[in-house]
């Protein structure tokens, strides 16, 4: 016997699961939007051209850290819905912040020909380049997990 509590069961998860595909499709199109900024500004850090002659390495350093800071404003600018995807994002910008930084202060230290610095500013490159990899793990997993 179906009782009118079965029926609004039934109808309420019937509901529901109309409404997933749209939670789906919108989480697809918000994880492409962050994707596609990531890369992009990762495809410009690659097709940067090759080092100067100079031999420090001051000049690419410099341009590491704009690249960084741009990646960081334009994951910034994507409009995010998902606390989950929000966070990713967030956590990517501060990275990126921090290699870019990481990359001033090391060509800053070049520059002045201070080894100490210029040996704790590589630590923190190395540091915040390291952050990367499982952040974009985490966007993956999230991402693909239905």
């Amino acid at each position: 016997m179906v009782t009118f509590a079965s029926r609004l069961a039934l109808a309420s998860s019937l509901g529901l699961a109309a409404l997933l595909p749209a939670c789906s499709q919108k989480k697809t199109e918000e994880c492409n939007q962050l994707a596609t900024v990531i890369n992009e500004g990762l495809d410009g850090l690659e097709k940067r051209p090759p080092p100067a002659a100079e031999g420090t390495g001051v000049a690419e350093l410099k341009g590491l850290a704009e690249a960084m800071d741009q990646l960081a404003v334009g994951a910034a600018k994507v409009t995010l819905t998902l606390p989950e995807l929000q966070k990713i994002a967030t956590d990517y910008q501060t990275m990126t912040k921090e290699v870019a930084q990481a990359a001033r202060d090391m060509a800053a230290a070049a520059e002045a020909k201070d080894e100490k610095k210029l040996a704790t500013a590589e630590v923190s490159l190395q540091a915040a380049v390291k952050k990367e990899d499982p952040l974009v793990t985490e966007l993956n997993r999230f991402c693909h997990a239905e």
